[in-house]
């Protein structure tokens, strides 16, 4: 019998490394637009206002899509599971995983 791997949750793990338990619930209260808007900000500050000059809007697609495949890779308890969720066909999974190397696991191993 196949076991069923478990979610590896990102926010599990950023709870865990920053202690705070309000950050799960800061952050279900905030739009996807205000934490995308509020990580940019927090990115410039960083950095000095370093971001000018590097093509955000440009690369948006990019950034997204990946985003979206390592959720559901990290959600999903297979490749064939994931390219389901995503609406995509698992060997145009398999190429985008390739060509943009996410290694993507939950625990150390490939996520097959």
């Amino acid at each position: 019998m196949k076991s069923k791997k478990k979610y590896d949750s990102v926010l599990k793990n950023i709870n865990n490394k920053f202690d705070n338990k309000n950050f799960e619930y800061i952050l279900s209260n905030l739009t996807l637009e205000d934490l995308i808007t509020a990580k940019l900000e927090l990115s410039a500050k960083a950095l000095n206002g370093k971001l000018f000059g590097y093509p955000i809007y440009k690369n948006v697609q990019h950034i997204v899509r990946e985003s979206l495949v390592r959720f559901a890779l990290r959600f999903c308890n297979s490749q064939e599971k994931a390219a389901n969720l995503l609406g995509m066909d698992v060997r145009h999974l398999k190429l985008y995983i390739s060509k943009h190397d996410l290694n993507i696991n939950k625990g150390g191993g490939d996520n097959d």
